[in-house]
């Protein structure tokens, strides 16, 4: 056997380091590559959860939205399933007519005809306590609050939704 000259011998030991390095790498890519699989299957679970929420609040809003509103001052409409209360039309004059006819205790037919040809009132809405509501053109006031907000938000202000009615016309003067 012929003996090695120490170039071929710093050859070969070059391309084993090489391949030592080149198996080091493949086994960290594979590494890489299972660990960044494992944050991609896990961020697509959150993911999934969260367009399922989305899609359930989405579908709960649709529901609510096509409920019928309730009117301010209306009485709640019973449920078929309900028991129904005996009595009590909403008209109190002509409950208590209703009931006299029925005892037939000497009321007259001109006062059962009067006390039930009432038509319940009118609801009225309870405004007590609150402001007027203004026009489109707001009042001589000055402009809404909303109105007010929107030229802070267009000027550039910052922490406008936070201020009130007064201050937000002090900032928008003032600017």
């Amino acid at each position: 056997m012929a003996k090695q000259s120490k170039v071929e011998i710093a050859a070969k030991k070059a391309l084993k380091d090489a391949r030592a390095a080149i198996d080091r790498a493949v086994r960290k890519a594979k590494k890489v590559n299972k660990s960044a699989r494992k944050d991609a299957e896990a961020l697509m679970g959150k993911l999934e959860k969260r367009v399922d929420k989305a899609k359930t609040a989405t579908s709960d809003a649709a529901k609510k939205a096509t409920k019928p509103a309730k009117k301010a001052g209306s009485k709640p409409v019973a449920h078929p399933g309900a028991p129904k209360k005996s009595g009590t039309t909403g008209n109190k004059r002509a409950a208590k007519a209703s009931t006299a006819g029925a005892a037939g205790a000497g009321t007259s037919a001109k006062v059962q005809a009067t006390a039930s040809a009432k038509a319940p009132a009118k609801a009225r809405p309870n405004t007590r306590g609150k402001t007027p509501t203004k026009g489109a053109t707001g009042s001589a006031a000055g402009p809404s609050l909303a109105e007010l907000r929107a030229q802070a938000k267009a000027s550039g202000l910052t922490g406008y939704s936070r201020l009130n009615k007064t201050e937000l016309t002090a900032r928008l003067s003032g600017k």
